[in-house]
């Protein structure tokens, strides 16, 4: 088998847009595996959301979550860990603030959000859900609650190219944050040695991975440098059209499977 190594987002790539994950997505991560493969998830997700999914496919091997901001294995051992500087921190929430904006913070022990958050109701349904570990949610009045040194993103909802820049001009000017999208409409803040391309080159150091043998697939802006750090780039039917310039190849969408057919393409060498 020539592609020995697959990184793979999560939102929009292995899930449906209904937030499923097929059995047959399932199913054939594990006959990758089982076939001399390793399966790597690089994900926006911190590992509260993304370890339940980790878990369900029974992945033995390391996570990239928050964008490249944490890799770690669902059982907790860290690899890597880059946090939003203090100062960069509290002025990106005093600012999300004061403009209104519906967003959320990321720790690695809680998700903390403002009175105002809408979103966080997604988190709040999700802990309501039998059967699924519950999230510590936190609320805060001010930015100054937030543990400032301990924040590993912020997910922000309702965002178009021009908060996105007015944003950035305001709270980065010491480029000590990473701004990108991994959904349509929104914005990941994120610390600024945190990419998905950057993991997969920490890990290729690491696991000893031949990254020309290596293939990535995504569906957002947030994955462009994970494909161009491999030599089999992959976009999903779905994904945004600068994933699709950059892919060596596009499978089918995330409704219709496409990465368990392009790892099924795979194991047919």
């Amino acid at each position: 088998m020539k592609v020995k190594w697959c990184v793979s987002d999560i939102d929009g790539t292995i899930m449906n847009t209904k937030k499923e994950l097929d059995d047959r997505i399932i199913e054939a991560i594990r006959q990758y595996e089982n076939s001399g493969g390793t399966f790597i998830l690089a994900t926006g997700r911190t590992m509260l959301t993304a370890r339940e999914i980790v878990e369900r496919i029974g992945l033995s091997s390391p996570v990239i979550s928050g964008n490249g901001s944490v890799i770690q294995y669902a059982s907790g051992e860290t690899l890597l860990c880059h946090k939003i500087p203090k100062e960069a921190s509290a002025s990106a929430a005093e600012y999300a603030i004061a403009e209104g904006f519906d967003f959320v913070a990321f720790s690695s022990e809680a998700v903390w959000y403002p009175h105002n958050s809408l979103r966080i109701e997604y988190f709040k349904k999700r802990n309501e859900e039998r059967g699924k570990p519950k999230i510590p949610l936190v609320q805060f009045s001010k930015a100054g609650e937030l543990p400032h040194g301990e924040i590993i993103k912020f997910f922000i909802w309702n965002m178009n190219e021009k908060l996105v820049r007015d944003f950035e001009s305001n709270c980065n000017d010491k480029k000590n944050m990473n701004f990108v999208q991994s959904v349509r409409g929104t914005l990941d803040v994120d610390p600024a040695q945190a990419t998905k391309g950057s993991g997969i080159k920490f890990l290729a150091t690491r696991l000893d991975m031949d990254l020309e043998n290596t293939a990535a697939i995504g569906d957002n802006k947030n994955d462009l440098d994970m494909l161009q750090a491999v030599g089999f780039p992959v976009a999903v039917a779905n994904a945004e059209d600068e994933l699709k310039e950059a892919a060596w190849k596009i499978c089918p969408s995330n409704d219709e499977c496409g990465v368990a057919v392009i790892l099924e393409e795979f194991m047919k060498g």
